[in-house]
């Protein structure tokens, strides 16, 4: 049996940068993007797949590009 692989690269990028899935929600908000904390969190978490321009906005509210992190 294979083992699954868990894709954490956008959740370690956050924690270290001391970020949190509110603040993460706050800075795409600044950008005129409403996404909540709880979509966030699915989002970073790899349980639904933001669309194009959502993964960039994340990708520079960290900092990073969007292949680093999805």
């Amino acid at each position: 049996m294979r083992a699954i692989k868990i894709d954490d690269r956008a959740f370690n990028r956050m924690q270290a940068q001391g970020k949190s899935y509110e603040s993460l929600s706050l800075a795409l908000k600044a950008r005129g993007i409403n996404i909540k904390a709880s979509t966030m969190y699915r989002y970073i978490t790899h349980k639904e797949t933001p669309n194009k321009s959502v993964k960039k906005e994340i990708a520079r509210a960290l900092n990073c590009a969007v292949e680093e992190i999805f």
